[in-house]
């Protein structure tokens, strides 16, 4: 009996003498991030950049462009955008160029556009391939 009160006691220690030595060195750590100075940044921005204050919205978000012409804007089929979609259609993951064609892949399926003039793309197929 004294054997095995010996080793509860031996297993209860080891735990709570590792919490002791974890707050202890919790404190230690925490004076020591106390007295580091903080990082530098980066960078600074620009106070000028035209994308500080751009307002967010789904089909309405304000943009800024630099060293590009925006030439045309086609929102995407409703089934990559409705409840069935369930999010996962919204954000492109792929984009591949072929010729006149543009492939443009989601975790819903994929599109393809007719860039032949390239201020009017036309869609030329969606496929949904629900599953993700």
């Amino acid at each position: 009996m004294f054997e095995r009160t010996t080793r509860w006691n031996r297993w209860l220690a080891t735990p709570a003498a590792l919490m002791v030595l974890g707050v202890g060195a919790a404190a230690t750590s925490a004076q020591v991030r106390e007295e580091a100075p903080p990082p530098e940044p980066a960078w600074e921005w620009d106070a000028s950049d035209p994308r500080i204050g751009l307002e967010a919205g789904h089909l309405d978000a304000e943009e800024a462009i630099s060293n590009l012409e925006m030439l045309a804007t086609l929102f995407k089929p409703e089934a990559f955008v409705g409840d069935e979609a369930a999010g996962r259609g919204f954000t492109n993951t792929d984009i591949a160029f072929q010729g006149d064609n543009v492939f443009l892949g989601n975790y819903y399926g994929f599109q393809i556009y007719d860039v032949t003039n390239p201020g009017e793309p036309r869609l030329r197929v969606a496929v949904v391939c629900p599953g993700g």
